[in-house]
């Protein structure tokens, strides 16, 4: 009897070593199907199931609603008035959403933001996978990003904020990646695709998209003594055509279309003036403090992990 259970111990020790054997060899496969099966459930899974939350939830989806049957697509509209507060890349979207699914339903609204939340799980993915040669490491990472609180519920929500997010941070991996182990040839390229998630940051939510990536990729490489990667011809003079190429040929057209309040509208009063005073237009007088808390309540269940 001990050696019937012996014999079946070392097979049952010996059918999971042949598992294990196999995922590590399939590692990368593996990977990938958690991260889709974490990203149906956490993502996908009864997104069109509720209403159209806030008012700017509402207020977006009438937006892109609106374009897709007048046409207009480079003045967004807003009960038959110019809506010029925000660049439109996030209606594009919704209107390709629309097209694909053949409706303006709720999940064809949110399901934009929910891929561009997907996607920017597989860069956290790829990022923690290269910089640290750990699969584990960059899976652990998209899931950790994928389950707080705050980016589960803006995934939800049709709104700009999680596309803003992951376009910034597609231009932060891209460039702070060249650091790690990438083939010098290569580098250049990874800094062109950086440029254009910047540019496509721009066409989301304005000129906000150039600086949190500047901020954060230049003190990196500052930090690390690194400074002169960031002024490299080979990088940047692409770099800079690429970005400009992609974000200004809709300025150029909605300033065409509607003259000086474009310039007004977008840039005096929604960047500038909201910039230098939180509560012009918006009724938001919070100070700077406030955010704290509901920055690390955000971050839950990983609040004390970041502390």
């Amino acid at each position: 009897m001990a050696d019937n259970s012996l014999s079946g111990g070392q097979k049952a020790l010996e059918i999971l070593k042949k598992m294990k054997d196999f995922i590590t060899k399939h590692a990368n496969i593996f990977c990938i199907l958690a991260l889709l099966l974490f990203g149906y459930l956490f993502l996908f899974l009864n997104l069109g199931s509720y209403r159209l939350l806030d008012i700017d939830e509402t207020r977006y989806v009438n937006i892109a609603r609106a374009m897709l049957f007048n046409g207009n697509f480079v003045t967004p509209e807003l009960n038959f008035e110019a809506f010029l507060e925000k660049p439109p890349l996030f209606y594009w979207l919704t209107v390709f959403s629309y097209k694909i699914f053949n409706n303006t339903d709720v999940f064809a609204s949110r399901f934009p933001v929910a891929l561009m939340s997907f996607l920017m799980m597989f860069g956290t993915f790829a990022f923690g996978k290269k910089a640290l040669g750990s699969k584990i490491y960059g899976l652990i990472s998209a899931m950790i990003l994928l389950s707080t609180i705050w980016i589960g519920l803006f995934s939800h929500i049709a709104i700009m904020d999680i596309g803003f997010t992951a376009l910034t941070m597609g231009a932060i991996y891209c460039a702070v990646i060249t650091l790690f182990n990438v083939k010098e040839e290569n580098k250049k390229y990874l800094w062109y695709v950086s440029y254009i998630f910047m540019a496509l940051a721009v066409l989301q939510k304005g000129l906000i998209g150039i600086i949190l990536p500047v901020m954060v990729v230049g003190l990196t490489f500052i930090a690390l003594n690194k400074g002169k990667e960031l002024i490299k011809p080979v990088n940047i003079i692409p770099g800079l055509i690429l970005f400009f190429l992609i974000s200004l040929p809709w300025h150029i057209l909605a300033y065409k279309a509607n003259g000086a309040v474009f310039i007004e509208e977008l840039f005096v009063k929604h960047h500038f003036a909201r910039f230098l005073n939180s509560a012009t237009g918006l009724n938001r007088k919070q100070p700077f403090l406030f955010y704290l808390p509901i920055l690390l309540a955000g971050l839950l269940p990983w609040t004390f992990s970041f502390i």
